[in-house]
């Protein structure tokens, strides 16, 4: 588990911008070449699809006469588009690496991990787990996104982070630094959630049960705390063991990935 967990992101893809570069090669590949007097003989590339080549090539040789700021942004020969493939391809990807910036590819974490619950299980003695991380994929995700009060993401994630009979993974962070925390949501009903956190279990809750609930444990108490509770006056999250603790920050970062299960062929 503790294996597993280290390999997590904040939020996951399902295509890397690696991919993504591939696609938009291959598809200048299948139009014909022509000739402009700013941008030489070569086929016409998109801001867009410069964009993303910038990720990865510095802006010189074959980029020289490019514009990256209008669109289209300058031409390239299919000589040139099929050497690029060469070298992209050769390039690690790097967002199959835990806590990328980016968001980490899903399809690579949910392999591994698939791979590292296998070998628990049969050290266990026991058999494989037909339920597959490599079974779910990525409807939608969110990266880091810091906001300037608690109030201001929880209404953010109520309206854009849930999909019925998907699942979300929610991802919190101290604006003060330090480690985050992450819960679950499954929606399984127009208003019918069930919130899952690693310390407190799982509950079912409507929609404005659900808000309260991330209220309480991020933002500020919906239910107060009892008068002996230390820090019973901030959201669950922020209240310190030991008053020797330095105080613990507002949660004003938040991520997100929407999963939904893959459909089975029958």
């Amino acid at each position: 588990m503790a294996v597993g967990y280290r390999e997590h992101a904040a939020h996951y893809v399902a295509r890397t911008h690696k991919e993504c570069t591939l696609e938009a090669l291959d598809a200048l590949l299948q139009l014909p070449e022509g000739q402009s007097s700013n941008y030489g003989v070569g086929v016409l590339v998109s801001h867009s699809t410069a964009q993303l080549l910038r990720t990865y090539f510095t802006p010189t040789g074959p980029f020289a006469n490019f514009n990256f700021t209008v669109d289209p942004a300058g031409r390239l020969p299919h000589a040139t588009i099929n050497n690029l493939i060469q070298q992209l391809t050769g390039m690690p990807d790097a967002q199959h690496q835990a806590r990328v910036v980016a968001g980490r590819q899903w399809a690579n974490f949910a392999a591994r991990a698939d791979e590292r619950f296998r070998q628990i299980r049969f050290a266990e003695g026991r058999d494989a787990s037909e339920k597959l991380f490599s079974n779910l994929r990525v409807v939608d995700s969110s990266p880091v996104t810091t906001f300037n009060g608690g109030t201001m993401w929880l209404g953010d994630v109520m309206d854009n982070a849930y999909r019925q009979g998907c699942c979300t993974l929610l991802a919190f962070y101290p604006t003060n630094g330090g480690s985050g925390h992450e819960v679950a949501v499954h929606q399984t009903a127009a208003d019918t959630f069930h919130l899952f956190d690693p310390n407190y279990g799982t509950y079912q809750c409507s929609a404005v049960g659900l808000r309260r609930c991330l209220q309480q444990l991020f933002v500020a108490p919906y239910t107060p705390a009892a008068p002996t509770v230390l820090d019973g006056g901030v959201a669950v999250y922020r209240r310190r063991d030991s008053a020797n603790q330095p105080a613990i920050g507002a949660w004003g970062g938040r991520a997100y990935t929407i999963l939904e299960r893959i459909p089975q062929q029958q």
